[in-house]
């Protein structure tokens, strides 16, 4: 159980960093994967970049952000 709550909590801190990083005005995919995976050096680049994805998808299926030519956008 200890387990599973510690990757709930990292997935949930992660999701927000995501959100932050789009709320601080970082557009890019590739800049936005770098803040929300600094903490975690080690991990893979293409790995990083494919779950920071996620993260955006599903915090635009939320409306908290939408995707536009120049990149990601807090909504409202």
């Amino acid at each position: 159980e200890k387990t599973l709550d510690y990757y709930i909590k990292h997935r949930t801190v992660r999701h927000q960093r995501v959100l932050d990083a789009v709320n601080s005005g970082i557009t890019d995919l590739g800049a936005i994967s770098e803040i929300a995976y600094e903490n975690t050096p080690d991990a893979h680049p293409g790995l990083a970049k494919q779950q920071t994805l996620s993260h955006l998808l599903a915090w635009q299926r939320s409306g908290e952000i939408s995707e536009q030519s120049r990149g990601w956008h807090p909504n409202g």
